[in-house]
């Protein structure tokens, strides 16, 4: 996603992803976030990069093209990338109180956020 975002590098995933192909690959699990921080997907909740988003969308448009079924994880448990800790920055700084980020799972707030980022790639 983060290589595709910049069109002159698309060329990379595309070889990459017939490689794999050719390889006999048939499923791959690439990232669907990139939560705050430099190059981020979501900037902030429900606020997004289009660049970034194209990027992925290349990325799953040519993994179809080389037969190759992609797992999107919409999150992760690190702080690489976002992942669940930015989800819980962000939602502290709107007010929620929370403790500490395993409430990622449990805090409506941050179920929401988590949903809405799934549900606006998907719509």
């Amino acid at each position: 996603m983060h290589v595709s975002a910049d069109p002159t590098e698309r060329y990379k995933v595309t070889e990459v992803l017939k490689d794999a192909s050719t390889a006999g690959l048939s499923v791959c699990r690439t990232w669907a976030f990139s939560d705050g921080g430099d190059r981020a997907l979501q900037i902030s909740p429900g606020v997004y990069d289009e660049r970034v988003f194209q990027g992925l969308d290349f990325v799953i448009a040519e993994a179809k093209k080389y037969g190759v079924h992609l797992i999107l994880s919409f999150v992760n448990q690190w702080n690489d990338f976002g992942g669940k800790a930015q989800y819980v920055w962000w939602a502290r700084n709107a007010g929620a109180q929370i403790s500490n980020d395993d409430e990622f799972y449990t805090h409506p707030m941050l179920k929401k956020y988590l949903k809405n980022h799934i549900e606006e790639y998907m719509g």
